[in-house]
């Protein structure tokens, strides 16, 4: 059937984790809003992590279902391993890291401007996707055409 049950036990199992979290995170805006549940701000975050919650549940319990999930875990440090000899892993895991930066990084110290040009020029000479200057004049464009539609003209705060 399912040759990757494994991934299927792993997502479930993140799933889980994002769902208690999404519950926890609307309990806290329910307390914090002081308001019946119903009208709080945590009304959708509660349904939208019940729900995610049992999608999780049900998905953790197929994968799991017959064979039991020490195979599963067994199953998914075999692909761990495999996928770490896999060059494809590592670039994606690199730009991973570079979108981290940017995020918690350049967005904190830096203007947006200045952290979404670096972002692009960053990221596209990682790829490898052209020539430098190319690359330079396609991240102040872009980035350029961002604050001017944006800011400008639709006077949208940017971060």
């Amino acid at each position: 059937m399912n040759e990757n049950k494994h991934l299927d036990f792993v997502t479930s199992l993140v799933l889980l984790i994002v769902s208690v979290f999404v519950l926890t995170s609307a309990r806290t805006m329910y307390l914090e809003a002081k308001e019946p549940w119903h009208l709080s701000p945590a009304l959708l975050p509660s349904i939208l992590g019940t729900a995610l919650l049992c999608c999780a549940a049900t998905q953790l319990y197929y994968a799991v279902k017959g064979e039991g999930a020490g195979k599963r875990i067994k199953e998914f440090t075999a692909f761990l391993r495999s996928a770490a000899k896999d060059g494809d892993l590592w670039r994606m895991l690199g730009g991973i890291g570079i979108l981290a930066l940017y995020t918690f990084v350049g967005l904190l110290f830096l203007p947006f401007w200045a952290a979404s040009a670096g972002f692009l020029l960053l990221l596209t000479v990682y790829l490898r996707a052209a020539s430098l200057p190319k690359l330079c004049l396609m991240a102040a464009g872009v980035v350029g055409a961002v604050v001017l539609l944006f800011r400008v003209l639709f006077r949208v705060p940017l971060p």
